[in-house]
C-alpha cells in the first residue's frame, strides 16, 4: 500500500495537467499514488491522464459527470489507500521534495494532523512571491486562526486519513470553499493543524479558474460561515471572530458586486451596491461615486475604465479564499507605442519631472520593526541631512515601530494606504516580504538586514521574492550576492556589494565603551557580557534565557540583556512564544548588575562588552568585527524551526565556544575571559567573509542611494555650492 494518495480533480486542464502529474512523479518520496479525477472535461484532459496511467502503475485515473471539485475529491478519497493524502491542483506543481519534506514532518509530530504547505505564485502582479508567509515558528494553528487570519491556510496540504474518515471529506453541496469549511469541521472536530513554511512548488494565478471570481468566493465563505456559526458556542472568541470576519466579506462582496456591475457596463446597478456600502462603511467617496454612477452612468463607466487601465492587478485576497486564484491578467488593450501601457510610462515620467520642479526629492523608507530601522538608519540619517531630498517613513504596523516614529517629523510618517498614490523617487526597505502596492514610485531598493542565513536567506533557489521588482540590492557580503545573481532572483545590474552600515561606527572606533557602561550604571570593577538571543519561541530565551542571566551575574559578569524586537511583540506567539519578555526581564535586573536595553542598535552594547553570549544571530557575527570571545548557546530546535544555513551555523560555531546546557557556561564564561584571544583568527576569518570593507558601507549605501534619485552625492554638492572661484583654488 502507498503511504500517500495524491489527490488531484481537473476539469478541462489539457494545457497544464501534464507539468502537475510530472511534478508528482518526479518527487524524491515514490512510495504513492496519484488519482486524477476527470470531472466530465470536454477537452483531451482524460486522454492525457490515462497516457501517464500506461507509462506508470502509481497512476490511477477515475472518471465521474461534472459535478465541481468537492464531490471530485472526495472520489479520489474513497478510493485513496495511502496512510496520508496530499491535495495537488491539476493547474499547480510540486518541488521535488515536496512530499519528503512534508512526510518527514509528519512522522515527526505525531500532535500534528494537518499539515499546510507553501508555493511561490506563477503569473500575475505577484509573480514569484510567496503565497503564504514564509517566517513561522512551527506553532499549531488554532480555530480562532483559521477563521480569522486569510493566510492560515492553503490549498497545498498533506494530512492524515483518519482526518477525513472521521469528518467525511468535502461538503458536495458547496461548489466553491469547500475545503475551507471542511478544515474548519477538521478543526471543529479536535485535529490539529500546523505550518511547513517553505515555498516548495507553484501555485496558478489565471482568469477562468474555478476560485477566479471575487463574488463567487466571497458569497462562498458567507455561505461557509453561515454553516459554521450554530456550532460555536455564542461568548466564544472563535464567534467573534466569525462575526467580524462576516461583517467585514459582507462589504467586500458589495465591492465586488459593483465592481462586477461596472464591468458589465451597468453603472445604475453598481450605483446601489456603492449605496448599501456606503451605508456601511460611510467615507464621501463612496457617497460622490453612488451619486455618479445614479446622475451620470456615463462618467461613472468612463471613470472606472480609465481607473482599471492605471491599476496593477490585485493579489489573493481574504480568508477563505485561501484557494483563490484572483485574476491577474491586465484589461485588455494595446501595450505597443500610443497603447494605455505607453502612456502611463510617459505619464509617471512627467509626473517625477514635474515633482523635481515643483520640490526635493522624496525617499519613501519601509521599516518592518525597529532592528530594521536601526539596520537603514546611517543611509536615512544622511539623506536626512541633505536638504534636496525629503525622507518619510512608513510601516505595515506603525504601533510596532512608536518608539522609532516618536523621533522622526510627525508629517514625515505615512500608512501604507496613504503612500500608495504619493508620488516617490526612491522606495527604500531592510525587508522585501512588506512591500506596499505604490503608484507613483520611481525606484525601489533594497537592503538585507543582517547575515545569519536563517529562514532560507542564503537559499535563494526557494526564496519566492520577486527582486526583480527592485532596481538595486544591497548585498552585505559577496558569498549571498553570488548565490542570488547565479540562482537568477537578482540581475548583476542590479546587485551592488556595499557591506554593512550598521557596522561601520562600531568598526571605526566611534562608540566610548566606558561612557557606555556608566550610562547603564554598571559595576565598573566588573567584566561585562551582553546576552543577546534572537527571535523565537525555539531561540536559548525560551531553553532557558533567565537562568542564563542570572548565571552569569552570579559568576561576577555585568550582564547587558539585548532582546531581539520581535521577541518583545507578546501578542504574536510566533515571535515571543506568547511570552511577555518585557516583564520577565524586568523581574530579574539588578541595579549595576543586570541591565535590559530595548534600544534597538545594538551596535553600542558590542562596543561596551567583552564577551557575548548568544544562540545565533547577525549579532553574533557582528561582535567578530570587535575580535572579542562569543559563546554558542547550542538549541538543536532552533536550527531546524528557524531554517538557518548549515554554513552558517558551522562559522558562527567555528569561532565561538559553543555550550549546550547552563552549567557548562560558567566554565566557558571563565575561560573567555582567562583567554580573551583564543580563536582570534577564527574571529576575523569569519568577520571578514561576513562583512564587505567593514568601515565604508554607509558611503557605498548612500552612494547608491543618490545613483537612483539622480542626484549628486550631499557632500560633493556642497563642495559645487561653495566652490572657492579665486586663483589660489
Amino acid at each position: 500500500m502507498p503511504a500517500v494518495s495524491v489527490v488531484m480533480p481537473a476539469y478541462n486542464a489539457e494545457r497544464y495537467l501534464a507539468a502537475a502529474v510530472e511534478s508528482v512523479l518526479r518527487q524524491s518520496f515514490g512510495d504513492l499514488e496519484l488519482l486524477i479525477v476527470d470531472d466530465g472535461s470536454s477537452d483531451r484532459t482524460v486522454e492525457i491522464a490515462r497516457g501517464f496511467a500506461e507509462r506508470d502503475a502509481r497512476v490511477r485515473v477515475l472518471e465521474q459527470p461534472n459535478a465541481g471539485p468537492g464531490p471530485a475529491r472526495n472520489a479520489a478519497l474513497r478510493a485513496a489507500r495511502g496512510r496520508l493524502i496530499a491535495f495537488l491542483d491539476s493547474d499547480d506543481e510540486w518541488d521535488e521534495t515536496f512530499l519528503s519534506e512534508h512526510v518527514a514532518i509528519l512522522d515527526a509530530r505525531a500532535d500534528v494532523d494537518v499539515l499546510i504547505g507553501n508555493a511561490r505564485n506563477r503569473g500575475g502582479g505577484h509573480h514569484g512571491e510567496p503565497a503564504r508567509p514564509v517566517d513561522d515558528s512551527g506553532e499549531p494553528i488554532t480555530l480562532a486562526t483559521i477563521l480569522g487570519d486569510e493566510r492560515a491556510l492553503f490549498i497545498m496540504t498533506v494530512f492524515r486519513r483518519t482526518v477525513t474518515d472521521a469528518i467525511g471529506g468535502f461538503d458536495e453541496a458547496l461548489f466553491t470553499n469547500e475545503e475551507y469549511e471542511m478544515w474548519i469541521r477538521a478543526s471543529l472536530a479536535g485535529f490539529t493543524f500546523a505550518r511547513h513554511p517553505r515555498p516548495l512548488g507553484w501555485y496558478t494565478c489565471r482568469p477562468g479558474s474555478l476560485s477566479s471570481s471575487d463574488t463567487r468566493m466571497l458569497s462562498g465563505i458567507l455561505r461557509v460561515f453561515a454553516k459554521t456559526r450554530p456550532a460555536l458556542p455564542a461568548a466564544s472568541p472563535e464567534r467573534a471572530i466569525l462575526d467580524q470576519q462576516v461583517a467585514r466579506f459582507e462589504m467586500e462582496l458589495l465591492a465586488s458586486e459593483a465592481r462586477d456591475s461596472f464591468i458589465g457596463g451597468d453603472a445604475r446597478k453598481a450605483a446601489g451596491h456603492l449605496a448599501a456600502l456606503h451605508a456601511r462603511r460611510g467615507g464621501w467617496r463612496l457617497r460622490v461615486g453612488a451619486g455618479v454612477a445614479t446622475f451620470a452612468p456615463w462618467l461613472a463607466l468612463a471613470a472606472y475604465r480609465l481607473r482599471q487601465t492605471t491599476r496593477r492587478a490585485p493579489g489573493p485576497r481574504g480568508p477563505g479564499l485561501h484557494a483563490a486564484r484572483a485574476q491577474t491578467t491586465r484589461s485588455a488593450g494595446p501595450s505597443g507605442p500610443g497603447g494605455p501601457r505607453s502612456l502611463i510610462r510617459l505619464a509617471r515620467r512627467i509626473d517625477q519631472r514635474l515633482g523635481h520642479l515643483t520640490g526635493p526629492r522624496r525617499v519613501l523608507v519601509d521599516v518592518r520593526n525597529p532592528m530594521h530601522a536601526a539596520v537603514l538608519e546611517p543611509i536615512t540619517a544622511a539623506l536626512e541631512r541633505d536638504p534636496r531630498v525629503a525622507v518619510y517613513y512608513t510601516a505595515e504596523r506603525p504601533s510596532v515601530l512608536a518608539d522609532v516614529f516618536a523621533r522622526k517629523r510627525r508629517d514625515r510618517i505615512v500608512t501604507h494606504r496613504q503612500a500608495a498614490w504619493r508620488r516617490w523617487d526612491l522606495y527604500l526597505s531592510a525587508d522585501p516580504w512588506t512591500r506596499p502596492a505604490l503608484r507613483r514610485c520611481a525606484r525601489y531598493a533594497n537592503v538585507f538586514h543582517g547575515v545569519a542565513g536563517k529562514y532560507d536567506l542564503d537559499n535563494p533557489a526557494h526564496l519566492p521574492i520577486a527582486f526583480h521588482q527592485f532596481d538595486r540590492v544591497l548585498f552585505i557580503n559577496r558569498d549571498r550576492m553570488e548565490r542570488y545573481v547565479s540562482s537568477g532572483l537578482v540581475s548583476r545590474d542590479r546587485a551592488i556589494l556595499v557591506g554593512f552600515p550598521k557596522v561601520d561606527r562600531l568598526v571605526n572606533g566611534e562608540y566610548d565603551a566606558a561612557a557606555i557602561r556608566r550610562a547603564l550604571n554598571l559595576d565598573a570593577t566588573r567584566p561585562t557580557v551582553l546576552y543577546a538571543p534572537t527571535w523565537s519561541p525555539a531561540s536559548s530565551l525560551g531553553v532557558a534565557g533567565e537562568a542564563i542571566i542570572t548565571t552569569l551575574a552570579d559568576a561576577g559578569w555585568n550582564v547587558i540583556v539585548k532582546l531581539h524586537s520581535l521577541s518583545l511583540d507578546a501578542q504574536t506567539p510566533k515571535f515571543s512564544g506568547g511570552v511577555d519578555w518585557r516583564a520577565r526581564m524586568a523581574a530579574i535586573e539588578r541595579p549595576g548588575r543586570i541591565v535590559h536595553v530595548e534600544d534597538p542598535d545594538a551596535s553600542p552594547l558590542l562596543a561596551a562588552s567583552d564577551l557575548m553570549v548568544t544562540d545565533h544571530s547577525t549579532i553574533g557575527f557582528e561582535f567578530f568585527l570587535l575580535d572579542r570571545p562569543l559563546i554558542v548557546f547550542d538549541v538543536p530546535k532552533l536550527i531546524e524551526i528557524a531554517r538557518i544555513n548549515p554554513e552558517r551555523v558551522r562559522e558562527l560555531r567555528s569561532a565561538a565556544r559553543v555550550v549546550s546546557s547552563v552549567s557548562e557556561l560558567k566554565a566557558a564564561a571563565d575561560e573567555a575571559r582567562e583567554r580573551p584571544h583564543e580563536l582570534s583568527v577564527e574571529r576575523r576569518r569569519v568577520a571578514s567573509a561576513m562583512f564587505h570593507a567593514p568601515g565604508g558601507a554607509t558611503d557605498r549605501a548612500v552612494g547608491a542611494a543618490y545613483d537612483l534619485l539622480a542626484l549628486a552625492k550631499e557632500s560633493q554638492w556642497r563642495a559645487a555650492e561653495s566652490c572657492d572661484r579665486s586663483v589660489s583654488a
